[in-house]
């Protein structure tokens, strides 16, 4: 089942053209690994495809949106997480947001296997870089039923145990019909299919 088609999208910075024409579909099940330069639109790459920005020219077909259900789930540079709220209150409010419901257990559960079981009512201003990374991610815990994931360098900032839960997690998910659009300057260590799309400055 395809979950999004990008036909021939290009992305302009000022009067520069950052890429040009870049297409192709992402499927259920699909991993797709984003690979480039620093600079050749990457990021530029996710949040179009995650709305937060327009193409210059070029479509995004989601055959899978509803008016209930976001298309995908967006995990950006920034944490997107406010830092005088706690971790749980800051999940809570997500949750809210994306009209999705959850029961308490069920969130105690993700913040303990996040090694966060301990910091549900500390401000997120408060936890390390490692641990607010953790916070974030744990919304993709949360919303699996999301069928796309974008994910611009989700292994950052996180130890060894933190990037093995991550990739855990992207395996689990595109097993379960779920597909994932990925940037990282890592090797994807990962025990299903990666598809990778390099990208080239354009002249």
């Amino acid at each position: 089942m395809q979950l999004l088609s990008v036909q021939q999208v290009s992305c302009r910075k000022s009067d520069h053209m950052l890429f040009e024409q870049v297409s192709f579909s992402v499927n259920a099940g699909d991993i797709l690994h984003i690979r480039g330069d620093n600079g050749v639109g990457k990021t530029s790459l996710l949040r179009i495809l995650a709305g937060l920005s327009r193409p210059a020219s070029g479509n995004l077909v989601y055959s899978q949106a509803t008016d209930n259900q976001p298309a995908c789930l967006y995990f950006g540079h920034k944490s997107g997480l406010n830092l005088h709220l706690s971790v749980v209150e800051n999940l809570t409010y997500w949750l809210q947001i994306q009209g999705l419901t959850l029961k308490a257990f069920e969130l105690d559960q993700v913040l303990e296997w996040l090694g966060l079981g301990d910091y549900h009512t500390t401000s997120v201003g408060k936890l390390s870089a490692g641990q607010q990374r953790r916070a974030a991610l744990a919304r993709f815990y949360l919303g699996q039923q999301i069928p796309l994931w974008l994910m611009d360098e989700p292994f950052t900032a996180l130890d060894v145990d933190g990037s093995a839960q991550v990739a855990t997690l992207l395996q689990q998910h595109a097993k379960q019909g779920g597909a994932v659009i990925l940037t990282s300057h890592q090797a994807l260590n990962l025990q299903v299919p990666v598809t990778e799309l390099y990208m080239e400055a354009s002249e």
